[in-house]
């Protein structure tokens, strides 16, 4: 997908090789992570973004970005990113 497809802020589902991701757009960056929160499987596209914080949509889990660490409540898990790149404005993610 190109870049500015992406709404910043928004989370965005996308397959790549047969997997679920979620992409968001912060600004100048891009962010990939598997599309489920590590907490109850709930899709990470369906987040809500703010102040640098995903914020889970079932239960309110919160990761940090870009790193993808447990925010609230602390967790002894996180979101684990993915390589992303853009190259020549096209969206690339590794999986």
């Amino acid at each position: 997908m190109k870049v500015e497809e992406l709404a910043i802020g928004a989370p965005t589902a996308i397959n790549v090789g047969g997997r679920d991701v979620c992409v968001l757009r912060t600004g100048s960056e891009v962010l990939a992570f598997e599309n489920r929160c590590p907490h109850r499987g709930h899709p990470l596209s369906e987040a809500e973004c703010v102040d640098g914080v995903l914020r889970c949509a079932l239960h309110g889990w919160e990761f940090s970005l870009p790193d993808g660490n447990a925010v609230s409540p602390p967790a002894p898990f996180s979101l684990e990113p993915l390589e992303v790149r853009v190259s020549d404005g096209v969206v690339e993610v590794s999986v």
